[in-house]
């Protein structure tokens, strides 16, 4: 696994951000981030993304994350920045107290208190935060903080009691933010530690960069409802516009593939890629599953099992090619990605 989530909120609305997370109070996307790049604004009380990695849920034992964050104000008291669970059950929570220091509570706010930073989140700055979680009795936190260039392990315990309830694995992940702050999110990634690729802290240059469809693909088997005269066009929206422009097909075992937009540094390095796919099934029973087109050959993934009538948006994350190796910027410029219609 290893690369689990990458998103930076680009390719969702405001009010599409239901369609893949579960959100709690003012959440918002755009020109937040840094530089005016894309990310999510959380405002006030009650503000909260929760993300489900996978669907199949999966269950890890390590939980990585690593996100740019700029807070506006402290909280008036301590109260969540991220926390990481196991359904309902709140593993680790990574808390900012009055001082904006990084609290580590086992459990919610309130539950054991792990540890406190002496560093200090600053004010209306970016910081690169990297939290890593080890679920455990005997487990581990270690929190990275990344500003202005210099790296400080604001966090480092070990050995201790990361594990509320019976299992020492999480499956999704929060971001917070609390009242009177707006907090902004951007390069929001996350982690577990298996595989040969990106299993640890990634570091802080990190950037979720965001590529749309720009060409045809190979494959261009579903139909063109409304709007464009090439089937990528119909589904390139920087957001997408739903009934606007679409393609469709009742034919199981039809297959579109795109060409996307390349990546333009060849110096970078890929640590993997997260898919969004926005569908509805317009009736009957409907799945459909993502397709990478490499060379030659069509690498067909698990479905996304029964659509809805309403729009929804599926993501599926890759941390190696689906020949198994690393990405790499050539890797990632020659492939074409799509989807398949399984029932």
């Amino acid at each position: 696994m290893a690369i689990l989530w990458a998103d930076n909120g680009a390719r969702l609305t405001s009010g599409q951000l239901g369609r893949l997370y579960t959100v709690g109070g003012s959440v918002a996307t755009g020109p937040y981030g840094i530089n005016g790049g894309p990310a999510f604004r959380l405002t006030g009380a009650g503000a909260e993304l929760l993300a489900i990695p996978l669907n199949p849920v999966p269950q890890f034992a390590t939980a990585i994350l690593s996100f740019d964050l700029r807070i506006s104000a402290a909280p008036a008291a301590t109260v969540a920045l991220a926390n990481i669970r196991l359904g309902a059950t709140v593993h680790i929570t990574i808390a900012v107290n009055t001082s904006r220091q990084i609290a580590i509570y086992r459990d919610g706010v309130g539950g054991t208190l792990l540890g406190t930073s002496s560093y200090a989140i600053p004010l209306n700055k970016f910081v690169h935060v990297n939290p890593r979680v080890v679920i455990d009795n005997a487990g581990s936190v270690v929190v990275r903080v990344t500003e202005s260039g210099t790296t400080t392990i604001t966090n480092n315990l070990t050995s201790v009691d990361t594990q509320t309830g019976g299992s020492a694995t999480w499956d999704r992940f929060t971001i917070n933010a609390w009242s009177g702050g707006v907090n902004d999110f951007g390069s929001v990634v996350a982690q577990d530690s298996t595989g040969a690729v990106a299993n640890d802290i990634l570091g802080p240059d990190v950037e979720v960069e965001d590529k749309g469809p720009n060409g045809v693909g190979t494959h261009g088997e579903f139909e063109k409802r409304v709007g464009s005269v090439f089937r990528h066009e119909n589904v390139d929206d920087p957001t997408a516009d739903d009934d606007t422009t679409y393609n469709e097909t009742a034919v199981v075992n039809a297959i579109d593939t795109h060409e996307f937009d390349d990546l333009l540094d060849p110096a970078i390095t890929v640590y993997g890629l997260m898919g969004i796919w926005t569908a509805r099934r317009s009736g009957g029973t409907v799945a459909i599953a993502p397709v990478i087109r490499q060379g030659i050959s069509d690498t067909v993934g698990a479905a996304f099992p029964n659509l809805t009538s309403a729009y929804l948006a599926y993501q599926r994350a890759y941390s190696t090619t689906p020949a198994g190796a690393p990405w790499t910027v050539d890797e990632w410029n020659l492939i074409q990605l799509g989807y398949k219609r399984t029932t």
